[in-house]
């Protein structure tokens, strides 16, 4: 778990509130996760997950969120990623292949 998304589990556990609400799988020709937080919806290449490489599409139709929305789960290859990883990973990524200055991520960051 990076800095980021550490402080990201401890913000939630300290408002009472879920990492992530809502987690569901778009099957191909979309083959995206999306990942629900509050009121904001990121929708997330299944390809570009690590650990959805090798993992059969019907399994990851199976995804579930942990109790209290910190592990997105796919039960059936036994896989559990890191919720505020994933998110802040897909964020940064986007907010590079935009050409966002650094400057602005690092304030981000905090």
């Amino acid at each position: 778990m990076t800095h980021d998304s550490a402080t990201a589990v401890e913000m939630a556990v300290k408002s009472h509130s879920r990492v992530v609400d809502k987690v569901a799988y778009l099957p191909p020709p979309d083959d995206v996760l999306l990942v629900t937080c509050g009121p904001f919806t990121l929708s997330i290449k299944a390809s570009s997950i690590p650990e959805l490489a090798s993992i059969a599409r019907d399994e990851i139709k199976q995804v579930k969120l942990s109790a209290g929305g910190t592990s997105i789960i796919i039960e059936p290859a036994d896989v559990y990623i890191e919720s505020a990883s994933l998110i802040i990973d897909e964020i940064d990524r986007f907010l590079k292949s935009t050409k966002v200055s650094n400057v602005i991520v690092d304030h981000l960051r905090g």
